[in-house]
């Protein structure tokens, strides 16, 4: 949903795993429009060490979309940045598996993290200008029992994130804070 919740996107497939149709639907209006993404795949796959997540900016004018880009045969995981408006795309530089916007549109915050051992989990939040295409990354290491791992996370305040960590072997999780003025992870 855009940050006012007047549109929203979604997307669909018509053929057996082909997934490459994005919808952007008008709450008001309920009037639909339809993307046609040739060479990207907008799914999850299960088994998969990432997953696909799309957000629409404040105003719902742009989408990014974490995909998988089918061009020329070679895989990869792609951000794309859909303009709702032109239908024009924009490829930029994908990291993490979790995304999420800036109420100003300005940048895009990716999460991505990692269990080095028994005693430290890392989260890494990685941070693009899509203006300039300026990259900043973001690491905070956090103690724990080496099975947790950062699986989502919300953007709470300019400087302030939270940070669920899911457990891999146990139903329990916990909530870490980056705070980016301390410069720590609590």
């Amino acid at each position: 949903f855009s940050l006012d919740a007047s549109r929203f996107i979604y997307p669909t497939y018509r053929y057996y795993m082909e997934f490459k149709w994005l919808h952007l639907v008008d709450v008001q209006t309920w009037k639909e429009r339809e993307f046609q993404l040739d060479g990207y795949r907008l799914d999850f796959l299960l088994g998969v060490d990432y997953h696909y997540e799309w957000r629409l900016n404040a105003d719902g004018t742009k989408a990014y979309l974490f995909c998988e880009n089918e061009h020329g045969g070679d895989s990869r995981k792609t951000l794309l940045e859909l303009d709702l408006q032109t239908g024009k795309t924009r490829e930029l530089e994908s990291w993490g598996w979790r995304l999420a916007l800036s109420p100003d549109g300005r940048y895009v915050v990716m999460l991505s993290g990692s269990t080095n051992d028994n005693s430290m989990t890392l989260a890494r939040l990685h941070f693009l200008d899509v203006n300039t295409g300026a990259k900043e990354r973001i690491l905070r290491r956090f103690p724990g029992n080496g099975f947790d791992y950062p699986h989502r996370f919300v953007w709470l305040k300019p400087n302030l994130f939270a940070v669920s960590m899911e457990a891999r072997r146990s139903r329990e999780g916990n909530f870490v804070f980056i705070d980016l003025k301390e410069g720590e992870g609590k």
